[in-house]
C-alpha cells in the first residue's frame, strides 16, 4: 500500500481502495490500495530483485544434482562454435564459447610432447589388485615385430685340480689371452695351518681375504655360484693362489673364460 496525503489534490485510479493505517504511535493515518495496473505502457518504477530461487520441476530451467532425467524436461541448452581450426578466441581471463569440430566433438588441448625430463625412480609400496577377467577378449593381435632378446650364456665350465704349496704364487688356471677368467665354484683344503688369498695375476689384485686354512678339516668352499660367479680376474691374467707359507692346498676349481 502506499500512504497519500489528503491535503494535495490527487485524481486517484478507479478502483483505489482507502484504509486507515495504525501507525503504531498512537496515530492513524489515511493509506490507499491501488487497483490493478491498466494494459499497456504503465511504469511502476525501479524494481530491485534481491533473489530468484528457480524450481527443480520437469518446467522449470533448475534442476536438482544427481536428479533423473526424464523425456520432457526443461532446462537451457549449452551450445558449442563449430571451428574446423584452432584459433585464438580471446585474451587470458575473458569469457569464451566452447568449440566443437564438424563433427561437434569439442576441442580439448592435445597431450605435450615429451620434453625429455624424466621424475626419476618411484617406488610403488603398494598396487590395487587386477579386476577379474569379465570374459571379453581382446582377438587376435598382430604383433609387426619383437626386438632381439639377447641371453649371455657363458663359455664351457671346467675344472681344474687345485694343488701347490710354494709361499707365495701358485699358478691355479694359465691365463688366456683377451679373456678373463671367472670362478664359478671352489673347493681348498689345506694340510697344515696357512692363510690363502685368490689373485689375479702374479702379486694381484686380491680377488679374496686371507682365507685360513688349518690341517683339523678347516677348508673352504664355494659353492655353484647362483648369479654365475664368485670373482674373475683382469682379462688376460691368470688365477692365482697366494700362501704364506709352504703348506700343501688341494682342492678344484670350477671356472670359464669369456672376454
Amino acid at each position: 500500500m502506499a500512504d497519500i496525503d489528503l491535503t494535495q489534490e490527487q485524481q486517484l485510479p478507479v478502483g483505489t481502495v482507502l484504509r486507515y493505517r495504525d501507525m503504531g504511535d498512537g496515530t492513524h493515518a489515511l493509506v490507499y490500495a491501488p487497483g490493478p495496473l491498466p494494459a499497456g505502457g504503465e511504469v511502476i518504477g525501479d524494481v530491485d530483485v534481491t533473489s530468484v530461487i528457480p524450481g527443480t520441476e520437469a518446467q522449470n530451467l533448475g534442476k536438482t544434482e544427481g536428479g533423473q532425467h526424464v523425456s520432457g524436461d526443461v532446462g537451457v541448452m549449452l551450445l558449442a562454435v563449430r571451428r574446423d581450426v584452432d584459433v585464438a578466441l580471446a585474451w587470458p581471463n575473458r569469457y569464451i564459447p566452447l568449440v566443437a569440430d564438424g563433427n561437434g566433438r569439442l576441442r580439448i588441448a592435445a597431450a605435450p610432447a615429451n620434453d625429455g625430463v624424466d621424475i626419476g625412480n618411484v617406488d610403488v609400496a603398494t598396487l590395487p589388485p587386477a579386476p577379474a577377467n569379465d570374459g571379453v577378449d581382446i582377438g587376435d593381435v598382430d604383433i609387426a615385430s619383437i626386438p632381439d632378446v639377447v641371453i649371455e650364456i657363458p663359455a664351457t665350465w671346467a675344472s681344474a685340480a687345485v694343488s701347490g704349496n710354494t709361499s707365495g704364487d701358485n699358478e691355479l688356471v694359465a691365463l688366456v689371452s683377451n679373456q678373463r677368467i671367472y670362478i664359478v665354484g671352489i673347493t681348498l683344503v689345506a694340510q697344515g695351518d696357512v692363510d690363502v688369498v685368490l689373485e689375479s695375476g702374479t702379486a694381484g689384485p686380491d680377488l679374496t681375504g686371507a682365507i685360513s686354512l688349518s690341517a683339523d678339516g678347516n677348508g673352504f668352499v664355494w659353492p655353484i655360484a647362483a648369479r654365475g660367479w664368485w670373482a674373475r680376474t683382469d682379462v688376460g691374467e691368470s688365477l692365482n693362489m697366494r700362501l704364506n707359507a709352504a703348506v700343501f692346498v688341494t682342492g678344484i676349481v670350477t671356472y670359464y673364460t669369456t672376454p
